[in-house]
């Protein structure tokens, strides 16, 4: 299986905005690793794409993307499910002339709960998802191929005071690989449920400190965020208890201040089994 994770950035990409930190300034000049652009994966074979944030036609594109059969969505965050206008994009014929904007569609897997915070009726994303997304709704345990791959929806709720989300991981298989993928949110990620694994490609989790040692986010603001998100240290312990050949660990904020070389050393400290993704990553298992 040949799988890409075109983005590997997340709520907060690299360079940001108007930032004019050091890593964005670095960014901005060097390009390359240096940019992260939003958190999605292509698996190839069977065209299969694993959300839709902003930057993904630019992404789809950069990565020489030819034809999505299917979209996987994880969960309904805008920074996994706001560039599902491509959606429409792919399907407008490629010769002219066109004869409408209604051409085709592309099969679209969600939860019950991502599809009702999308509403196909109402909400702006529901109406790009309206004419070319022939949603399926799906349950956590859920089986079904698309093409040659067969996949399983594995799911879990996660939840504070003022948000309740359900997320999806997703297993695929095919020519004998196991590749799962659960992108974001993983916080009560069920563990046990994983089969042995060629490949996982996982969030990264929260980091509580720069590299120089200086605090990201206030006591308080990190105690808040532990309540719901997952720190590095919890990511890492999650692999370490799941029989994977190799880690790939996605969603890396622009937050963590961190440059390639600063994850470059990180992981020469995890082993040979865990590293750090970066966009336009091609991996074959």
């Amino acid at each position: 299986m040949e799988v890409t994770l075109l983005g590997s950035g997340g709520f907060s990409p690299t360079p940001r905005p108007t930032c004019r930190c050091a890593v964005c300034q670095e960014a901005r000049e060097k390009g390359g690793k240096h940019v992260r652009k939003g958190n999605s994966t292509f698996f190839h074979g069977d065209n299969i794409l694993l959300d839709t944030p902003e930057s993904v036609m630019q992404l789809l594109n950069e990565n020489g993307v030819e034809s999505v059969d299917a979209v996987l969505f994880s969960h309904f965050h805008p920074d996994h499910t706001m560039g599902l206008r491509a959606i429409s994009q792919m399907c407008l014929p490629d010769d002219t002339p066109f004869d409408g904007w209604e051409n085709s569609s592309i099969d679209v897997f969600m939860s019950k709960h991502t599809r009702d915070r999308l509403d196909p009726e109402s909400s702006v994303p529901g109406y790009l998802l309206r004419n070319n997304a022939d949603i399926k709704v799906i349950e956590d345990g859920d089986e079904f191929s698309i093409g040659e791959t067969h996949v399983t929806a594995i799911g879990w709720e996660e939840s504070s005071e003022s948000e309740r989300k359900d997320v999806f991981g997703y297993l695929l298989e095919r020519n004998g690989s196991k590749v799962f993928a659960s992108p974001d949110e993983n916080k009560n990620l069920p563990v046990n449920r994983l089969p042995k694994l060629d490949l996982w490609i996982k969030e990264c989790g929260l980091f509580r400190k720069a590299p120089d040692g200086s605090k990201l986010r206030t006591d308080g603001f990190w105690d808040r965020m532990m309540e719901t998100e997952l720190s590095f240290e919890q990511s890492r312990k999650q692999a370490e208890e799941v029989d994977v050949d190799r880690v790939v660990f996605t969603e890396i904020e622009e937050v963590y201040r961190r440059r390639p070389r600063d994850y470059s050393s990180l992981s020469n400290e995890l082993g040979d089994d865990m590293e750090f993704g970066y966009d336009g990553l091609h991996m074959e298992v």
